[in-house]
C-alpha cells in the first residue's frame, strides 16, 4: 500500500463498535427511581467479613470491593480473573477520551459492563428499572463529548410492553444511539417468538440499530452464573471459565443469528438493523453458508415457508458483524459476507481486549483491501448504520 493510501486510511473515520464503560454497582442505587432502590443491586456484608453484591435476595459472586471503587482490580474474590488490572484512565470521561485519542478512534459505541446482566433478569420490572438507571448514568457520562461517545441502551425483554416504553424513552428523551440485547432466550421464548415482535417493531419504527452483544454468566464451580443460568453448555461444562466463555460468546451469537434470520424476524421487519458484537466476525460467513445450503434444499426450505430470501441476503440487507481488532480477515470475506457488512470493535477495557494497539491492529489488518473497503470497515459502515451520514 502506498504512503498516500496509507495516510488516507489513517485519516478515515474510525468507529469502535463495542467499547465498554466500567460502571460501578453503586450507580444502580444512585440513578434508580427511589421506590426501586430496595429491589436493585446492593452491597451485603457476610459473616466471614467479606462482602458481596446482591440483587433482591440473591447474593452473587461479585466482590463488594466493586461497589463504589471503579479501580477495584478484583471483580471476584476468587482467582478467575486474577490479575485483572483495569485501566484507571478509562473510568472518567476525560480519561476515556484520552484512550480513544491514543488509538486514533473518532467515535465509540459505549457498551455497558455490569449492566449487561440487567437484560437477563427474569423479573422484567426490576430488570427494566436497572436498565433505566444505567441509561441515566451513561447519558451523563457521554455528555462530555456527545458526538464521540454514543451509548447504546440495554433492554430487558422479559416484560415486553415495559421494554417498548423504556426503549422509546431512551431514544426520544435520552437521545441514545440505539439498543442492546443479549442473544439469550427470553425465559422460554426464542428471539423469534412473535411475543417479542412489539420491540423489534419499535426499533424499526425509531430507525435505530440493535446491538446483539454476548454475555458470559461467569459460572461458579457448579456452572451457575451470578445473573443468568441459561447459557448454552453451562451445565455441561460446569465451572470451566475457558469452556463457558467460548460457548457463551460465539455459539450464543450463532443461535441468535439463526433466530433472527431463519426464525423470520428480519423477514417480518425488513428495515430492522442488527450489529453482532463481542464474538468476533470470522464465524459469520461460514454460518451463513450453512444456512444458505439448507435453504437451497427444497426439502429443508419447506420448513421455513416465510423466508423469501436466502439467509445470507437478509444479513447483507440488514446486518453488520464487528470483528475483533486483531482478528484475521483471511477467508472471512466472500460471497456471503462483503466489506459492506463488516465493522470492528476493541472490547476495551476488558481482560481479553487488545489495549493498547487496537487502532493500529485493525488498520494493519485492513491495509491489503481497497481504500474504499478500508473506509467502510474502519467507520463508514457504522456511520451508515447509525444514520450519522
Amino acid at each position: 500500500m502506498s504512503n498516500t493510501v496509507a495516510d488516507k486510511a489513517r485519516s478515515s473515520l474510525t468507529v469502535d463498535m463495542d467499547r465498554h464503560v466500567q460502571e460501578t454497582w453503586r450507580i444502580f442505587q444512585d440513578y434508580a427511581e427511589p421506590h426501586f432502590r430496595s429491589h436493585v443491586y446492593r452491597k451485603v456484608d457476610l459473616p466471614d467479613g467479606s462482602s458481596r453484591i446482591a440483587i433482591g435476595e440473591r447474593v452473587m459472586a461479585f466482590s463488594g470491593a466493586m461497589w463504589d471503587d471503579p479501580y477495584a482490580n478484583r471483580m471476584f474474590d476468587d482467582n478467575r480473573f486474577w490479575p485483572n488490572h483495569p485501566l484507571r484512565e478509562g473510568f472518567d470521561p476525560k480519561g476515556y477520551l484520552s484512550t480513544m485519542d491514543a488509538e486514533g478512534i473518532d467515535v465509540a459505541l459505549l457498551t455497558p459492563t455490569l449492566a449487561l446482566g440487567n437484560a437477563t433478569i427474569p423479573n422484567g420490572i426490576a430488570g427494566s428499572a436497572l436498565c433505566r438507571a444505567y441509561g441515566r448514568w451513561v447519558t451523563e457520562f457521554a455528555s462530555a463529548a456527545p458526538k464521540r461517545l454514543r451509548p447504546v441502551y440495554p433492554v430487558n425483554l422479559h416484560d415486553v410492553n415495559l421494554a417498548v416504553k423504556d426503549a422509546r424513552w431512551a431514544i426520544e428523551t435520552l437521545g441514545l444511539a440505539g439498543f442492546l440485547v443479549v442473544p439469550l432466550p427470553v425465559g422460554e421464548r426464542a428471539l423469534h417468538d412473535p411475543a417479542l415482535d412489539p420491540f423489534w417493531s419499535l426499533a424499526q419504527e425509531l430507525d435505530v440499530p440493535i446491538q446483539v452483544h454476548t454475555i458470559s454468566s461467569l459460572p461458579d464451580a457448579e456452572g451457575r452464573g451470578p445473573l443468568v443460568d441459561v447459557v448454552a453448555g453451562a451445565k455441561r461444562f460446569g465451572g470451566s471459565l475457558f469452556l463457558h466463555h467460548l460457548v457463551s460468546h460465539r455459539i450464543e451469537q450463532q443461535l441468535a443469528l439463526a433466530s433472527f434470520i431463519a426464525g423470520g424476524v428480519l423477514e417480518r421487519f425488513p428495515k430492522l438493523r442488527l450489529v453482532f458484537v463481542e464474538a468476533g466476525g470470522e464465524w459469520v460467513r461460514g454460518w451463513l453458508a450453512e444456512m444458505d445450503a439448507r435453504y437451497d434444499s427444497p426439502m429443508m426450505r419447506r420448513s421455513v415457508p416465510w423466508l423469501t430470501l436466502r439467509p445470507s441476503e437478509y444479513f447483507q440487507r440488514q446486518c453488520l458483524a464487528a470483528f475483533h481488532a486483531n482478528e484475521p480477515l483471511r477467508g472471512a470475506l466472500g460471497n456471503e459476507l462483503g466489506a459492506s457488512q463488516l465493522a470492528w470493535a476493541s472490547d476495551y477495557p476488558h481482560h481479553d481486549s487488545l489495549f493498547p494497539g487496537a487502532g493500529e491492529a485493525v488498520r494493519r489488518e485492513v491495509s491489503t483491501l481497497a481504500l474504499e473497503d478500508q473506509e467502510r470497515i474502519l467507520g463508514g459502515n457504522a456511520a451508515r448504520f447509525y444514520r450519522w451520514v
